[in-house]
C-alpha cells in the first residue's frame, strides 16, 4: 500500500469514526485481536514443526528438505518471539525526584488526580520543546507497566505554570481510564508488528512457509490495521485535550498550543542554526544554550515574525505519520479563536524550580555539548575546507586565472563561509 492509498484509507475511516466511534473501536480492536491470533498460530506452528523434526531426527529419518524447514521455523519462533515479548530501552532523560522539585511534584500530583491517572513511576527531564507519557510492560505482552512522565526543559521555560498544567493534563489523559488502556495497547500492537516485519527483513537464513504467510499478512492486513489505529490515536488526542480542558481550562491548553506552535518555530528557524553558527570558527560546542533559552524563549511569542508564522501554523496540515491533529483543529475543538499569546510573566520552570533551575541549566548545556560534538565537529571541518576554497580561489582571481565555473564554486563556498551577502559580491 502506497502513502497515496494509506491517506485515502485515513480519510475514510476518520468519517467512519466521526459517525459510529464506538463501532469504529471495537472493530479495530477485534482486528487486532485477529492480528494477534494469526501471529501466535504462527507461533505454535514453528514450534510444533521444530518438536516433529527434532523427534524424526533422533530416529534418523529427517530429509535435508525438512532440516532447511526446521532452521527456518526456528528463525520465525526467534523473530515472534522478540517482538511480542521484547523490552524497549528506557526514554532518555535526566531523572528528577519529589526532593529536587516539591513544587513541581505538587503540581503533577494535583493534575494526576484530576484526571483520574496512574501516578507515573519516573519524571525525567530532557532539552526538547516537548512533554510525553511514555509506558514500557516490564514482561512484554504481560504488561506490568512503568509510567514515564518526560518533560522538555524548554517547554517549562516557555509556559507558565498553568499552560504547564494544561500540557501534563493532556499526557495524563492518555493513561485515563479504558482510554489510556485502548490507546497503549493499540500502540504497543503496531510496535510490535513493525519490529516483527523488521525482524524477518533482517533475518539471515531462507525464508520459510511460515514466512510467506506473514508476508502476506504485512502485505494486505496490517496496512489497513494500522490506517484504523492511526485513526484511532488521533481521536484519542481529541479525548486528552478534552481531559486537559475539564481540568485546567480551555484558555490555558489553547495559549499555551499556540505559545509552543510560535517557539518551535523560533528554535528551528532562528536559535539553533544562530547557535551552531559559530562552528566555523571554534571546533567544540562551548556554547551555553539552555541559558540562552531562559530568557529569550518566552519572548518568542512577541517577535514581529510571530503574527505570520501563526498565520502559516493555522494552515498547516498534519503530516501523514503524525497521529496529532492541526493546530486549527485543536483550537476548533477547544472552542477558542487563535490569537497571538502574551508574553508570561514567569515561567513555569522558575516558579516550579526555584531552587535546582540553575543546576538543571547546567547539566542540559552539558549534556547539548557532549552530545553536538559530533555534528559540531562536522561543520567545523567543512567550514574549514570551504573558507580555503575561498582564500585559493582569491588568489587565483587575483592572477585572472578563474573561468566561470570557478567563480560559481567561489560563491558557494563564500555563502556557507560568510553568508549570502559575500556571494552576491
Amino acid at each position: 500500500m502506497n502513502d497515496h492509498e494509506f491517506r485515502r484509507l485515513v480519510a475514510a475511516h476518520e468519517h467512519t469514526c466521526r459517525i459510529e466511534p464506538e463501532r469504529f473501536a471495537v472493530r479495530t480492536v477485534l482486528m487486532a485481536a485477529f492480528g494477534y491470533a494469526a501471529i501466535v498460530t504462527a507461533l505454535v506452528l514453528c514450534a510444533l514443526v521444530l518438536l516433529w523434526v527434532g523427534a524424526r531426527l533422533l530416529d534418523g529419518q529427517v530429509s535435508y528438505v525438512w532440516v532447511m524447514v526446521a532452521i527456518g521455523c526456528a528463525s520465525l519462533l526467534w523473530s515472534l518471539s522478540r517482538a511480542l515479548w521484547s523490552r524497549e530501552r528506557p526514554p532518555e532523560g535526566l531523572r528528577i525526584r519529589r526532593a529536587d522539585a516539591p513544587e513541581l511534584f505538587k503540581l503533577i500530583e494535583k493534575v494526576r488526580k484530576r484526571c483520574g491517572a496512574p501516578r507515573p513511576d519516573v519524571v525525567l527531564i530532557d532539552g526538547e520543546l516537548n512533554a510525553a507519557i511514555v509506558q514500557q510492560p516490564r514482561l512484554g505482552l504481560l504488561g506490568w507497566h512503568r509510567n514515564y512522565l518526560i518533560l522538555g526543559l524548554p517547554l517549562l521555560m516557555g509556559l507558565d505554570v498553568k499552560q504547564v498544567a494544561a500540557v501534563i493534563g493532556h499526557e495524563f489523559g492518555h493513561l485515563r481510564g479504558a482510554h489510556g488502556k485502548l490507546g497503549a495497547w493499540v500502540y504497543r500492537t503496531r510496535l510490535s508488528w513493525w519490529k516483527l516485519a523488521e525482524a524477518r527483513a533482517q533475518a539471515r537464513v531462507e525464508a520459510s512457509v511460515a514466512d510467506a504467510g506473514l508476508a502476506l499478512f504485512f502485505r494486505h492486513f496490517f496496512p489497513r490495521f494500522n490506517a484504523r489505529a492511526f485513526v484511532l490515536s488521533r481521536q484519542q488526542e481529541y479525548e486528552a485535550d478534552r481531559t486537559a480542558h475539564k481540568v485546567v481550562g480551555t484558555r490555558p491548553g489553547a495559549s499555551g498550543l499556540i505559545s509552543l506552535a510560535l517557539q518551535s518555530r523560533w528554535l528551528d528557524e532562528v536559535f539553533w542554526p544562530g547557535m551552531f553558527r559559530a562552528a566555523g570558527d571554534v571546533a567544540m560546542p562551548t556554547g551555553t544554550p539552555y541559558r540562552v533559552l531562559q530568557e529569550a524563549l518566552p519572548r518568542a511569542v512577541a517577535l514581529p515574525e510571530a503574527g505570520q508564522w501563526l498565520r502559516e501554523a493555522l494552515k498547516r496540515l498534519p503530516e501523514p505519520s503524525d497521529t496529532h491533529p492541526s493546530l486549527r483543529d485543536r483550537l476548533e475543538f477547544a472552542q477558542v479563536a487563535p490569537s497571538l499569546p502574551k508574553p508570561i510573566a514567569e515561567s513555569a520552570a522558575v516558579t516550579l524550580l526555584p531552587r535546582t533551575l540553575d543546576r538543571w541549566i547546567v547539566r542540559m548545556d552539558l549534556r547539548w555539548q557532549k552530545e553536538a560534538a559530533p555534528a559540531w565537529a562536522e561543520r567545523h571541518r567543512r567550514h574549514q575546507a570551504q573558507r580555503a576554497l575561498v582564500d585559493e580561489l582569491a588568489q587565483e582571481r587575483a592572477q585572472k586565472l578563474l573561468n566561470v565555473w570557478d567563480h560559481l564554486a567561489w560563491a558557494h563556498a563564500a555563502r556557507e563561509v560568510e553568508g549570502d551577502a559575500a556571494a552576491c559580491e
